[in-house]
């Protein structure tokens, strides 16, 4: 009696030329088929068509994993240029247009972040 197929699987009668036959998930493979089949594309005897089950991964004793620590950014002067300005918004997230000037770029970050104390340094 044949077993029932997890997956789409394709099988060469006579490898490594011949047809190829092919067998959709949850069609029932021929005996003859079989043993060109490994068990693990067979349904299991509940019917389960579930994949591998995920594993917890557990740290060697003694190590401790540590949340990444974010960086404080240092919100640049006024007056600072727009290379300094532009490497700021990056840092901070924001999508500076590749040809922005300074002006620019302050105004698209005080208007994602209002708050924001720039110095007049």
């Amino acid at each position: 009696m044949g077993k029932t197929l997890k997956f789409n699987t394709a099988i060469r009668r006579t490898p490594p030329a011949g047809d190829i036959t092919f067998f959709k998930a949850g069609d029932t493979l021929p005996e003859w088929a079989e043993s060109f089949v490994g068990s693990h594309l067979f349904e299991d005897a509940q019917g389960s068509t579930n994949g591998p089950k995920e594993v917890e991964r557990k740290l060697p004793a003694g190590q401790v994993v540590e949340p990444p620590v974010e960086k404080e950014l240092t919100v640049p002067s006024r007056k600072a240029g727009a290379a300094t300005w532009k490497k700021f918004a990056k840092e901070a997230g924001y999508t500076v247009p590749p040809r922005a000037t300074r002006n620019e770029i302050i105004e698209k970050v005080l208007e994602h972040n209002p708050g924001l104390e720039i110095s007049e340094d």
